[in-house]
């Protein structure tokens, strides 16, 4: 079977790229088509087989030769995607809305609640990775069969490594829209005692031009937490940033949500910077590992598949 899957893909984000290597596996040995809005580079597929990618930019890029589409994962809303899924729609090719995130921050007005549900009805299956995300979606069209699920990379596959154990493993997150000082003060504040088991990771260590953003960010807190060390993962290496947090004593996070998602996955404790609850998807994180737990949250994921597979 040929598959595309759509989302977020190729930016540089370690959490990003675990959505779409968790859905690869879980789906299996298919063909893939992987379409992005953002700059897209094979090489950071190459270890797949079966594989290809394109850039979504205009009507010209769009294409229907695969035999089922996913929405795949990630923080979505309307309007990311909608040139492709109108044309999967018009071509009546199986598609499913697959675990994605939505929130009222982008594209979101009430009088285009009309608009919403004539697109989303169009799917032949939707799941949504977040209690708020299910909500919003129930009151835009409450007949829509809408499934609660959870994010899929909380089943991505671990890639042991070499890598030091025990640590307490800090995942800042670089804004360019708020202050970064303050997440950095609380940092700062919370492990000047425990400095030297401080591991920093960059989940996305520079943006498209190249320029650092979370490797900035862990740089400053590496100058400033005595015997901290940075321990450089590649972002299109997900695996190996939750072998390394299930190895860990400790996560803390700037605002990251992927590594809250792998230290749940290992039932390794965390805290979370008072900054990141302006992101909606930490708060409903966190309420959603409150009422389902590990346990809960890993079965409510596998809804995707079993969903998938009715198609």
């Amino acid at each position: 079977m040929r598959i595309e899957i759509c989302g977020f893909y190729g930016f540089g984000n370690i959490g990003d790229e675990a959505v779409l290597q968790s859905i690869i596996e879980q789906l299996g040995d298919h063909q893939y088509i992987i379409s992005t809005s953002l700059p897209f580079n094979p090489v950071n597929w190459q270890h797949y087989s079966k594989i290809t990618g394109c850039e979504i930019r205009s009507h010209e890029d769009l294409r229907t030769d695969f035999d089922a589409y996913i929405l795949g994962g990630g923080d979505l809303n309307w309007g990311y995607g909608w040139r492709q899924c109108l044309s999967v729609f018009a071509n009546n090719i199986p598609s499913m809305n697959f675990a994605v995130g939505y929130n009222k921050r982008w594209y979101y007005s009430e009088k285009l609640h009309g608009l919403y549900s004539e697109f989303l009805k169009n799917f032949e299956a939707i799941t949504v990775r977040d209690n708020g995300s299910y909500n919003l979606l129930t009151k835009i069209n409450d007949k829509m069969n809408i499934q609660l699920a959870f994010d899929p990379a909380i089943n991505l596959r671990e890639e042991p490594f070499e890598c030091p154990k025990n640590k307490i493993v800090v995942c800042p997150r670089y804004e360019d829209v708020v202050p970064n000082q303050p997440q950095l003060d609380w940092l700062m504040s919370e492990l000047k005692t425990v400095s030297r088991d401080v591991l920093l990771v960059a989940c996305a260590p520079n943006d498209i031009e190249g320029h650092d953003i979370d490797m900035q960010l862990c740089k400053y807190l590496h100058e400033r937490l005595e015997g901290s060390e940075i321990l450089n993962i590649s972002p299109f290496e997900p695996r190996k940033l939750k072998y390394l947090i299930s190895k860990s004593k400790m996560l803390y996070s700037g605002g990251r949500y992927h590594p809250l998602v792998f230290a749940i996955a290992h039932d390794i404790p965390f805290q979370i910077a008072p900054t990141a609850v302006a992101y909606a998807k930490i708060p409903f994180l966190q309420e959603m590992y409150a009422i389902f737990g590990k346990t809960g949250l890993i079965k409510l994921t596998n809804r995707n598949i079993e969903l998938f597979q009715n198609l």
